[in-house]
């Protein structure tokens, strides 16, 4: 299936306001109707592999999250925060990304959903981040 057929598939299975257009380099672009905590928009991308798809931020929810702290390095404590909220909702974090794996076409939106809450409940830890920087 390429880009066009999978942005089309995975448009009806999710509500209007979530738009999908092919995306840069590979996949489809998903811009969703949630947003950061400083108004920017959480766009996630559904990239075709192996004869699955998965579901990924590429790194944009936890690089967010670290251009809002003045250390170069999470604590142990704010780690776990951040892995506790992807446990929460079943998302891998692989090599700084969040991470959602769907084998069937039919469970592509609500991946799509649940990964975007994901990047919404990790960037929602900076509030967390401003008393220990401070």
């Amino acid at each position: 299936m390429n880009a066009d057929e999978l942005g089309v598939s995975l448009g009806k299975s999710l509500p209007a306001l979530f738009e999908c257009t092919p995306a840069p380099r590979e996949g489809v672009r998903v811009r969703t109707p949630l947003m950061y905590p400083d108004g920017g928009m959480v766009d996630v991308f559904v990239v075709e592999q192996d004869g699955g798809c998965y579901v990924t931020d590429f790194g944009e929810t936890l690089g967010w999250l670290r251009m809002q702290s003045a250390s170069s390095r999470r604590s142990l404590k704010q780690t776990r925060l951040v892995e506790d909220a992807c446990q929460t909702l079943g998302v891998e974090l692989h090599r700084g990304q969040l991470m959602l794996r769907a084998n069937t076409a039919d469970g592509l939106g609500e991946a799509v959903l649940r990964l975007a809450q994901a990047a919404v409940r990790v960037s929602d830890l900076w509030f967390t981040f401003r008393e220990e920087d401070g």
